[in-house]
């Protein structure tokens, strides 16, 4: 198998995974989220997950980020325990919005 099937393959557990941990999150803002798509971040060893919130204000998109990032810990086990792996990568977040 080559590293890019294995890094694509990576990417399509992540966002299973990613998407299950913030659809069953006790925190509202991250339950709201939708998972757009993962893909190899900058660097070895990252992943950027692209999700969806809606809103239209920069403000809150910073905010959704700001969650984000204090529930990577959790975000980082749910993917290490979704795909078993005992190296789990780094993950980066860019926040879109969308109006519903």
């Amino acid at each position: 198998m080559s590293s890019e099937y294995k890094l694509s393959q990576l990417c399509a557990q992540a966002h299973e995974a990613l998407a299950f941990a913030l659809f069953t999150s006790a925190d509202e803002v991250l339950r709201d989220l939708l998972v757009l798509s993962v893909s190899p971040g900058r660097g070895a060893g990252r992943l950027r997950v692209y999700v969806s919130a809606e809103t239209e204000s920069i403000e809150d998109l910073d905010y959704v980020v700001d969650k984000l990032e204090h529930a990577k810990g959790y975000l980082r086990e749910e993917l290490a325990r979704w795909t078993q792996r005992k190296r789990v990568p780094d993950l980066e977040f860019v926040a879109m919005a969308w109006a519903g």
